[in-house]
């Protein structure tokens, strides 16, 4: 494995691409959107985006509002400080359990979040730990933990597919889940158990993972920047003021918003990394790529590329996105947060649009700065950019609201 940069040039072709995964479904969580083959990923593309536009947003609102009313009462009991991540990993899960599954999965909650983020600290520790010819105690540990939390993962979503096989008759009615419709589609690819399965795991985790971490970065960024916080509130109430519930449309309408989550996504990428891995031998530029090496992108060090952003990539500037991306970067393949070409994530339009509904909703409702308790330390050799320690805010609800 090697980490490499000057991959920008050929990251939209098909120079370098993962090969089908020889292992279980974790390798599909390294890679998720590379290893569903074209087909899949054009029908569930599809579904998602005719989802979306259906529901017109009236389910993550209603999700949404659920959670915020939790986070009132727990202003008004307990102190006002919370963990916002936490918040938002319950959030994010609900939704798009909700969306995907048709069960908010409550009763499954804490065994996801225990055995996903004991199985990513795992993962994290076999990618880069240094090469050692013999398995040591902790590597040897850490495998059958592994093997553990997948099995855990694997019969939450065998459950998942049973009770939604059990309920639904595969007949399209538009108001399906999106594992219906999957269901649907994947019928007619003659898929087996253990693929609907893979599907189910890879959409469960990631599907409110990254969502979460995007949320959980913006609120920071707004925490310390309160006259962005401000701006975006602002603009937030006149539009709930004057179209109440939002449709896709009007979330059209929140430019602030909008460049404050692409500057989000540039400083705090929720998947650090991208790793291609090379089928065939191949050169590019002066580099010979042999086959099977696999090469890692540090997303990173991309966003923050004086040579594409300019000489301020360090500092919180939304503004740059305000003439869209093709202004605010020098290349358009520098600005990754979703990956790029045919393998670029086909659940960014869902996780966009959930983005600025909850954080229109959560500036309308509430006011917020950071609590002195927090600890700043994105874990950025990471499978997910998590904050190491939380997201410990102060927060205040908003009397007008």
């Amino acid at each position: 494995m090697i980490f490499w940069v000057g991959l920008v040039s050929v990251l939209g072709g098909g120079c370098v691409i993962f090969p089908k995964a020889k292992q279980l479904w974790f390798e599909w969580i390294w890679t998720p959107n590379c290893l569903i083959k074209c087909c899949e990923r054009q029908g569930i593309s599809a579904i998602s985006h005719h989802q979306i536009d259906q529901m017109k947003l009236e389910l993550l609102r209603e999700v949404t509002v659920e959670a915020m009313h939790g986070w009132e009462q727990n202003l008004q009991l307990h102190d006002q400080e919370i963990d916002i991540y936490q918040r938002f990993l319950e959030l994010a899960l609900s939704i798009f359990g909700k969306f995907a599954f048709g069960s908010d999965l409550k009763s499954s909650m804490n065994e996801i979040f225990l055995s996903f983020g004991r199985y990513l600290y795992n993962r994290r520790h076999g990618i880069f730990r240094l090469a050692s010819p013999l398995p040591t105690f902790r590597s040897k540990v850490a495998a059958q933990q592994i093997v553990e939390d997948e099995g855990q993962l694997r019969r939450i979503a065998m459950d998942l597919l049973e009770n939604e096989l059990a309920h639904q008759h595969f007949e399209p009615d538009g108001n399906e889940s999106l594992l219906t419709s999957m269901l649907l589609l994947l019928k007619e690819e003659n898929l087996n158990e253990k693929q609907i399965v893979d599907n189910c795991i890879t959409f469960l985790l990631v599907g409110h993972e990254t969502t979460a971490i995007l949320l959980t970065w913006t609120t920071y960024l707004l925490s310390v920047h309160p006259n962005w916080q401000e701006k975006a509130r602002i603009e937030a109430a006149e539009l709930w003021q004057k179209h109440d519930p939002l449709t896709l449309p009007d979330l059209g309408h929140l430019k602030t918003l909008n460049m404050i989550l692409l500057e989000s996504l540039r400083m705090y990428p929720p998947q650090p990394l991208i790793g291609r891995a090379c089928i065939k031998e191949n050169s590019v530029g002066e580099f010979l790529i042999p086959e099977k090496l696999e090469v890692v992108m540090p997303i990173p060090a991309l966003h923050y590329s004086k040579e594409y952003w300019g000489d301020d990539p360090e500092e919180f500037r939304p503004e740059r996105f305000a003439n869209g991306l093709a202004h605010a970067c020098k290349n358009p393949f520098t600005f990754l947060p979703f990956g790029t070409g045919p393998r670029t994530c086909i659940g960014q339009s869902f996780a966009f649009a959930e983005a600025k509904l909850v954080m229109a909703m959560m500036l309308y409702r509430f006011s917020w700065k950071i609590s002195p308790h927090y600890r700043h330390c994105p874990d950025i050799i990471s499978l997910t950019l998590r904050p190491s320690f939380g997201m410990p805010i102060i927060m205040e609800k908003l009397v007008s609201s």
